[in-house]
């Protein structure tokens, strides 16, 4: 297994990780317990899901896969999504803390490594958004922000609003990319290089 410091963090993480969207949804508690070890034995070390995988199933279902073995593991989860509803008020600095402490209770965990928003709230302020993490940090209970399904000129935003503060600032961004749709690499891509 191959392994990469992500962004200015101090997380070294495999170049192969586990989606927990379909924990909950076609994979049970046993399956995802199965393919949690084969993948760890494999030298996997990185989880990504979010907290509206199958309506939370999904982080229940991995915590329960990890247990015991929580320092094997770097975590990822994701807020500001309902249901797959909009986004717009899920960036307010009181959902995203609430959300991140029902996360924290179904992963059976004290804090998440990295912690992400889900998508861009345009009716929330960023700062708002940031303000949550900055607390979310500084309490332990994150480790690191990133963001995820943000355009180029969102990322920027997210950017400037962290130079001009000094405060936290997105570590990763996730976004859609395949050999079909690899706009990224015109919208996203040159935005990261140029502050990695």
């Amino acid at each position: 297994m191959q392994y990469r410091i992500l962004g200015k963090t101090n997380l070294k993480i495999s170049t192969i990780g586990i989606g927990g969207n379909l924990f909950g949804y076609s994979c049970d508690q046993a399956s995802t317990k199965k393919i949690l070890r084969y993948a760890e034995d494999s030298g996997v070390n990185f989880i990504d899901t979010a907290d509206v995988y199958s309506e939370g199933k999904s982080e229940e279902l991995i915590g329960k896969g990890i247990q015991g073995r929580r320092d094997k593991w770097i975590l990822a989860s994701k807020v500001g999504l309902k249901n797959n509803a909009s986004s717009e008020g899920l960036g307010k600095k009181e959902n995203i803390i609430q959300r991140l402490e029902e996360s924290l209770k179904r992963i059976k965990t004290d804090y998440i490594d990295l912690y992400q928003i889900h998508h861009f709230d345009s009716i929330t302020p960023l700062d708002e958004t940031f303000e949550a993490f900055d607390e979310l940090i500084e309490s332990g209970k994150i480790r690191y922000a990133g963001c995820s399904n943000f355009n180029g000129n969102q990322l920027q935003v997210a950017e400037d609003r962290a130079t001009a503060t000094f405060g936290t600032r997105f570590e990763s961004t996730q976004a859609y990319y395949n050999i079909l749709k690899r706009d990224l690499e015109v919208t996203i891509l040159p935005h990261c290089e140029k502050f990695k």
